[in-house]
């Protein structure tokens, strides 16, 4: 009788090892959510530095079918993607706004990569896309910071009234509607370029401030207005309030104003 109890608590033993198996999660999908934490800006490309005033770069948000918004350092980009087992990665084909590019530009080498990319890897907050065993881009992770703030005086929706730099007149480059800036507290801010809505997260340092590139909507914008305000709007890195007028400034020198709205 005692052979056979002992028989009994072995299998039943069995049994429910058996039974719980199932039940262990899989520790390859550990850490996916990390990938929605961060605005996440291109900083290598097939082993190749990418400058950070590129603005090239990507966001994702969590749903039912996750998407992706981001800019491929000319045009704004947007579509899906699906994650699957041992961080497995694969993006939808991306729709691409058709603004001809100026200049050096990395956006056909970086659609490439979004169509390669079998699989991601964050590390040290920089998320890697990978193609088998070789790492195809690197981009890094920026996530606002709790303590990071701006006076209250900058609160508020203010709108663009002057910008340096063309020889088209002020009112030539906004006909219709003026870029406006939108500060509300903590560590974003949004706004429009004068054709589409935009946002991202703000550098606040002791002596300035700068704003990482911004994600945007993906309108097709007539004439130059979108472009100067957001070439120029990169090179921020101070402000100075004046008579209730908001000074935007690159290396001390006063290259937007804005007045409240």
């Amino acid at each position: 009788m005692r052979s056979v109890s002992i028989a009994a608590v072995i299998f039943l033993a069995l049994v429910s090892c058996k039974a719980q198996k199932p039940l262990t999660p899989p520790a390859i999908m550990g850490g996916s959510e990390e990938l929605y934490m961060y605005q996440w800006n291109l900083a290598e490309l097939n082993g190749k530095v990418v400058d950070a005033i590129s603005g090239a770069g990507l966001l994702f948000s969590p749903g039912q079918i996750n998407g992706v918004t981001g800019n491929t350092g000319c045009n704004n980009l947007k579509g899906t993607m699906e994650l699957g087992a041992d961080h497995g990665l694969k993006f939808s084909p991306m729709a691409v706004t058709r603004k001809a590019c100026m200049g050096a530009s990395v956006e056909q080498e970086f659609l490439k990569c979004l169509e390669q990319t079998k699989h991601w890897s964050i590390n040290n907050g920089q998320l890697q896309l990978i193609d088998g065993s070789k790492v195809i881009a690197k981009l890094n992770g920026v996530k606002p910071s709790a303590v990071a703030s701006l006076p209250e005086e900058f609160k508020g929706t203010w709108e663009l009234d002057y910008i340096t730099g063309p020889k088209i007149a002020f009112d030539g480059l906004y006909p219709d509607k003026k870029p406006t800036l939108i500060y509300v507290g903590g560590t974003e801010y949004k706004g429009n370029t004068s054709c589409n809505g935009m946002g991202g997260n703000l550098k606040v340092t002791e002596t300035g401030v700068g704003f990482n590139p911004p994600i945007t909507t993906m309108m097709a914008c007539p004439g130059e207005g979108e472009q100067t305000f957001l070439k120029t709007f990169k090179e921020v890195d101070g402000y100075a309030f004046k008579e209730g007028k908001l000074f935007l400034k690159s290396k001390g020198v006063e290259v937007m104003r804005f007045v409240r709205k």
